[in-house]
């Protein structure tokens, strides 16, 4: 069964390396550029989706309001979602806890690999 990741994230270099990161370990990977074209992904897709790496900061509906909306919602709410952002800032790691997020990362503090794993704990 493939493995499919909901990658929400801006920047389109980002989102390139880590696609590219997740389809070399065999991920088959959906990508988002902001909050709103996660939710029509999800609508399109979202039972094949079995993790999301989740970007705050980005246009039209940012990080922290799409992990709301997707864990009110029955179809989604078991997704494991992981926060993976460019600043650490104790009250957005607090609000993506509180709101289900399974960790907070800081992209500058994790490698491609490093994030890999940490999503594949959650997958087994």
């Amino acid at each position: 069964m493939a493995r499919t990741i909901l990658i929400a994230e801006d920047d389109e270099m980002l989102m390139d390396l880590y696609s590219s990161a997740f389809e070399s370990k065999d991920f088959n990977v959906l990508k988002a550029f902001n909050g709103k074209e996660a939710l029509e992904i999800l609508d399109k897709e979202g039972s094949a989706v079995r993790f999301i790496l989740l970007d705050i900061i980005m246009p039209k509906m940012d990080g922290l309001e799409f992990l709301g909306k997707i864990k009110k919602n029955d179809l989604y709410k078991n997704i494991p979602v992981v926060v993976c952002t460019s600043l650490f800032n104790p009250e957005d790691e607090e609000e993506a806890m509180s709101l289900g997020a399974k960790e907070y990362l800081v992209k500058s503090q994790n490698t491609p690999t490093q994030i890999i794993e940490k999503v594949e704990k959650y997958l087994q």
